[in-house]
């Protein structure tokens, strides 16, 4: 019995802090498929593919519960996955629990900052309409923050500009709320919220999905293991940089399609 959490790099470790604070020693199996990141520009077959893939390998390792870390395979592939292994594990992905906070916190203008598939994909959208069909979601696709995250450097001059240049047309549709749409994107939370100011209600779907697990009886000590499919080594020190508590005593590089 274990947690796993599934993400295209280090994005998910975001879900892992926040997974933390409510079992600290409980294990958790990841994987970040960084030998493909980032996800937001694959075609959506190759990314049900890799989902499936990589959910049906945290299953076998133990998995009863599996966390969808990325927006945009959540978007495109949460219910393939439910279809094929709901009678395995509960299966969960982060974009319906941030689509019903944008819902019930949003007064009238939701932006939603994510990547190219995850918007072209309009779940996030349809979703929201689901629940309010009175608010505007203005998107802004954001490629290039990823890449730029994955180096395991979020205060740099380069990322800095480039997020104001995505976050200024949001902030000019007068955004009252902003749905950060990728869960590498809370590791820039204060950055954002230097450009976008107090007012704006930031919402985490990460933090929203943790929130929804509260059920999960949990009581696994053994050790967490983190999986990536390039440079375990590399991972293991950028993990650490951004996220010293993360738990995991172990790295493997482990390409699932090659299992």
């Amino acid at each position: 019995m274990a947690i796993g959490v599934f993400d295209s790099g280090l994005g998910g470790l975001t879900i892992v802090k926040s997974l933390r604070e409510i079992y600290p020693t409980e294990k958790i199996i990841y994987y970040g498929d960084t030998l493909r990141v980032p996800y937001g520009g694959k075609k959506p077959e190759e990314l049900i593919h890799l989902a499936d893939r990589i959910t049906g390998f945290l299953i076998s390792q133990g998995a009863t519960l599996i966390i969808d870390a990325c927006n945009t395979t959540s978007a495109l592939a949460i219910d393939v996955l439910r279809d094929k292994y709901g009678d395995m594990a509960e299966i969960i992905g982060v974009v319906e629990p941030g689509a019903h906070k944008a819902a019930q916190i949003g007064k009238k203008q939701v932006g939603l900052m994510a990547t190219e598939a995850t918007v072209n994909s309009g779940v996030y959208q349809k979703k929201i309409f689901s629940k309010r069909d009175d608010l505007d979601v203005h998107t802004m696709a954001c490629a290039q923050l990823v890449p730029i995250i994955e180096t395991g450097d979020v205060d740099s001059y380069q990322l800095k500009d480039v997020l104001g240049a995505y976050l200024d047309p949001l902030l000019a549709e007068n955004v009252d709320t902003l749905v950060m749409g990728c869960t590498h994107y809370p590791f820039l939370k204060e950055r954002i919220r230097e450009i976008v100011g107090d007012e704006i209600c930031l919402i985490d779907p990460g933090v929203e999905v943790v929130s929804s697990i509260e059920h999960y009886g949990g009581g696994d000590m053994e050790p967490s293991i983190c999986y990536t499919s390039h440079d375990s080594e590399d991972f293991s020190e950028k993990a650490t940089t951004l996220l010293a508590g993360h738990g995991f005593s172990t790295f493997h590089t482990l390409d699932v399609m090659e299992v």
